[in-house]
């Protein structure tokens, strides 16, 4: 709020900390620690340029839709199944299957099967629903639908 409104900024600032503080423009910002970052971090961005290269290979088969596939990653030391919960969508597929003993990046087809009409994404939970929509678990309960 200080560079927006500077004169507002001093007024608020001098209220919440008295008269004596000055002005909030000659403050400094905390010194804040770095977060640690996961070295994990580097194999799941190569993990998806990896997947991100066999997706646009997979067009030539018909997938246009990244939502249309999933994708099987190797992961032999387990480092991506830190990120299991989270991978579909930074690669940005529907779907992804770690492999233990996998070689390299295997497209999985998926057009075969339902599509949730709010994610659209073509996750194995996809059924219909009370309300007649086709909807994944997820987001069945974000919506409040059974």
């Amino acid at each position: 709020m200080a560079p927006i409104l500077p004169h507002t900024a001093d007024e608020a600032f001098r209220a919440l900390h008295g008269e004596g503080a000055g002005s909030v423009h000659l403050r400094t910002f905390p010194e804040v620690a770095a977060p640690a970052s996961d070295a994990g971090w580097e194999r799941v961005l190569a993990a998806r340029e990896g997947a991100r290269k066999a997706l646009e290979d997979a067009k030539a088969q018909g997938i246009e839709n990244r939502l249309d596939a999933g994708v099987a990653l190797p992961d032999a030391d387990g480092t991506l199944a830190r990120f299991a919960a989270d991978l579909d969508d930074v690669i940005g597929v529907s779907r992804v299957r770690l492999d233990r003993d996998g070689d390299g990046v295997e497209v999985i087809d998926l057009r075969g099967e339902p599509r949730c009409e709010r994610s659209w994404k073509r996750d194995a939970t996809v059924r219909l629903r009370g309300d007649g929509g086709w909807l994944s678990d997820r987001d069945a309960a974000a919506v409040g639908v059974a």
